[in-house]
């Protein structure tokens, strides 16, 4: 899956040690074109950068657990 829709998003401010290093940053849940609907991450998000449900999102590869990534 190259490519993803925003189906609904929270932006977060704060966040566990573990995402710390990530403050701020889009939590979602995508829905892929076969309509199948996921969480993620989506990365790229800065203060001032617009965040829409419908947005399209791109895959930027897999992280370390294999997870496929996305960004804005």
């Amino acid at each position: 899956m190259e490519k993803a829709k925003i189906y609904t998003y929270s932006v977060l401010m704060s966040s566990t040690e573990e995402f710390k290093d990530r403050v701020p940053y889009v939590c979602a849940i995508l829905e892929g074109g076969d309509g199948v609907r996921f969480a993620s991450l989506v990365e790229g998000y800065q203060p001032g950068v617009d965040v829409a449900i419908g947005q399209e999102v791109h895959a930027t590869g897999k992280d370390a657990a294999g997870k496929m990534s996305f960004a804005l």
